[in-house]
This record gives structure tokens, sequence and C-alpha cells, in this order.
């Protein structure tokens, strides 16, 4: 698997599939799982049997999705291959050029369908949805929804030519 991200030659199938099976085996997966995607799903039905209504289900102790992983993947392999001296294009491999400024790519697929993201909404008693805004909690933009701000009037309102609703 560590050879895969050692080697200058390695297809973006390769790399992609070597850091899935190395978070498989880093989130404690048994050797049947192939897929972070089915992991996460059965991650998330044994969370959610155990717990109760009181208590909140932690998403952040779950593996990554597949699409973020392939991305972090991504750009392990760029770092290791820069260490040996092979410089590579890292738009290619997991990072974005944005204003003159490298950003990683965080996944390929939208955070949630649209039906759920159109679900969320907040009730900012503040003009402005600060750090309390559960919409900027979830990462994702104040819509029409939202009680106060409508989506509009806020910090955390969409950019115009982002817009989802």
């Amino acid at each position: 698997m560590f050879k895969i991200f050692n080697s200058p030659d390695s297809s973006h199938d390769e790399i992609q599939k070597a850091g899935e099976t190395f978070l498989l085996k880093l989130y404690g997966a048994r050797n049947h799982w192939t897929s972070l995607y089915a992991y996460r799903y059965i991650a998330y039905k044994k969370g959610i049997s155990l717990t109760s209504l009181a208590s909140s289900l932690q998403l952040a102790a779950f593996p990554p999705t597949s699409a973020a992983a392939k991305q972090h993947s991504y750009r392990t392999y760029l770092a290791v291959q820069e260490w040996t001296g092979n410089y590579l294009q890292p738009t290619e491999l997991g990072w974005k050029l944005e204003n003159n400024i490298f950003l990683p790519v965080e996944t390929e697929h939208t955070i949630a369908p649209d039906t759920l993201l159109n679900m969320i909404s907040c009730s900012c008693k503040a003009n402005g949805c600060g750090a309390t805004c559960i919409c900027r909690k979830m990462r994702v933009h104040c819509s029409t929804l939202c009680t106060k701000c409508s989506g509009k009037t806020c910090h955390n309102a969409a950019p115009a030519n982002q817009c989802w609703m």
C-alpha cells in the first residue's frame, strides 16, 4: 500500500484505493470492508443504536467519505513525491487555485443532497449570523428558510452566483 505513495508512476485510481485502504485500517474496519461509504454507513447505524435522545451523535468520529479521502490521498501523494524531488502539478492532485492561492479540494460532491440542505435553517437573534448560527456550524449558507436573515441579510449568505435555493 505504501509503495503506491512512493512510486512516481502511480495512477489516480491506485492512489485513491491505497488511501482508502489505509483509512479503513486506521478506523479499525475489518479486512472485508473495501469502501469508506459502506463502512461509514455501518458506523452510523452502530452509532445511532448507541445514542440516546439526550446525547448527540459525534459525526466527527466517523471516517471521511470516499470522495474526501480521495482528495486527501492525492494531497498526501503529492507531498511524498515532492519530498523525493518529483514535482507534480498540484491542481491534478487535490488542490485548486483560487485568487493565486492554492486551496485544498475537500470533495467533488456536495456536502448533502439539496433536499436535506433545504431543511437546515437558523433562527439567529442577532443580525449577522455569528459563530452560534446552526447553518454556519453545518457549513452551509443561510437560506430563505432562515427565520431572521432569510439567507440575504447576514454574513453567512451565499454569494449571488452560488445560491442553491
